[in-house]
């Protein structure tokens, strides 16, 4: 939290100065920065995200749009899916099938990624 800290104080100093007064945010980076590199795994995730899920199938896209080498399956019986999503909302248990989903992802020891809305 430090580095960010830091961050926010240069970018206000800066503000304030003549040169970036008509600014109104200085793209600031710290180097190594998580924010400023790529981010992805060193091995092929196959994410499984049940219809039966209302929800998961958007979140699982967006997250293969930010992390390299991140697919997304939908199919009913995910034979080589290395994770599974659980997406956590309202309308998560409208479907009956879920539950049996679920049960039988941790019958098989696949993980479980829950995120919630």
């Amino acid at each position: 939290f430090q580095r960010v800290s830091l961050k926010m104080i240069a970018e206000a100093l800066l503000l304030q100065t003549p040169a970036y007064a008509k600014e109104k945010s200085l793209p600031l980076a710290v180097p190594g920065e998580v924010q400023g590199q790529n981010l992805g795994f060193a091995n092929p995730v196959l994410l499984w995200a049940s219809r039966a899920n209302p929800g998961a199938k958007d979140m699982a896209d967006e997250l293969a749009a930010a992390f390299t080498r991140l697919t997304v399956s939908t199919m009913d019986t995910p034979e080589r899916a290395t994770h599974m999503l659980l997406y956590l909302n309202q309308d998560t248990w409208s479907d009956e099938r879920l539950a049996e989903q679920v049960t039988a992802a941790r019958a098989a020891s696949l993980p479980i990624v829950m995120a919630h809305e």
